[in-house]
């Protein structure tokens, strides 16, 4: 789904279906957790400048996937967005007036039955387990999606209609289940007011937070900062802090010599691999393996001085600018 400016910064100050499972310390969809919630919350990253070819698949087969839920369910709700376009999105809040708010991908008019649109399996591999149409065998961070959005509708039901490589449609019935909802109530209550009102850092202590008073089991760190996310910092010019753990720095520095020397080696041994070859494209090898050594296709190569004399390389060409790590240690005899 694409969020207008509007929604986006309104989920600023609100939790998400699709943050909820972050929060509760579950494996999610591009590697999210609620650390990465809690940065997007506080409006300290910079958009993403890219999407991948899943996602972009997604936002194109939404509208048909909706198509094919209207045609099933009846009539969806549909209304007029900032832009003055006609939208089958509708943002509906907690009534119990928890910060939780769901952005459907759909609502059937005649009942108020939540309806989410996915699409798996386009564009790569199909993510997750999907069980048998009409169950409710979905990916679990979906099943926590559903739960929030009955929680924001109170509907007895919400249609999850995906469209799957090999598959076509399938439709899914997610059930409430009281318990779960009580729990992203409380949950997702306690990390709005503890950590993104007030701006206070989660993994402080979240992760503990949520084994000793909310009762989850974890099977990992749910805020370890993900490398592509922390890279969206929204930086302060000039701004400069005071990082006392050194052995951090010296940690990161030594895992990065490790794969300069691994990359020196791999190719060493690649060398002499191609040289084995010689001519061939191929070989045998003991045990019924075999290696090959084929041709294969890469994205085009692009001529930029002809382009550049056609005057068409300006027309299209971007600045691609991105920041870079480096340790600084003072010269020799520097102060002396």
């Amino acid at each position: 789904m694409v969020l207008s400016a509007t929604e986006i910064e309104q989920r600023h100050h609100r939790v998400g279906a699709s943050d909820v499972a972050t929060i509760l310390g579950m494996p999610t969809f591009r590697n999210r957790n609620a650390y990465t919630t809690w940065l997007e919350k506080c409006d300290m990253l910079e958009p993403e400048k890219r999407t991948s070819a899943a996602i972009s698949a997604g936002n194109r087969l939404e509208p048909v996937v909706l198509d094919y839920a209207e045609e099933q369910y009846g009539e969806l709700v549909r209304t007029i967005d900032e832009n003055g376009k006609e939208t089958r999105s509708v943002v509906v809040w907690d009534k119990q007036g928890a910060p939780i708010a769901s952005t459907l991908d759909g609502q059937v008019k005649a009942n108020g039955r939540p309806v989410e649109a996915k699409t798996s399996g386009i564009e790569g591999p199909i993510h997750g387990n999907w069980g048998e149409a009409g169950s409710d065998e979905v990916p679990d961070g979906y099943i926590i999606q559903c739960q929030t959005q009955l929680l924001c509708t109170g509907a007895e039901v919400c249609h999850l209609v995906a469209l799957l490589g090999s598959r076509g449609f399938v439709e899914f019935q997610i059930t409430p289940v009281d318990a779960l909802i009580k729990k992203i109530r409380d949950v997702s209550t306690d990390f709005m007011e503890r950590y993104v009102t007030p701006q206070r850092d989660p993994r402080e202590d979240w992760a503990d937070r949520l084994v000793s008073v909310h009762g989850i089991n974890l099977e990992g760190d749910p805020c370890e900062p993900q490398l592509d996310i922390v890279k969206r910092f929204r930086k302060v010019p000039n701004k400069v802090v005071q990082i006392d753990d050194v052995d951090m720095i010296l940690r990161w520095q030594d895992a990065r010599q490790t794969r300069l020397d691994a990359e020196k080696l791999e190719k060493a041994e690649q060398a002499k691999v191609l040289a084995a070859l010689g001519d061939a494209e191929g070989a045998d090898l003991p045990g019924g393996m075999s290696l090959t050594h084929f041709m294969q296709n890469g994205a085009p190569s692009i001529d930029r001085n002809q382009m550049k004399a056609d005057g068409v390389y300006e027309k299209y060409a971007s600045p691609n600018q991105h920041r870079v790590l480096r340790l600084k240690t003072p010269k020799k005899g520097r102060g002396k």
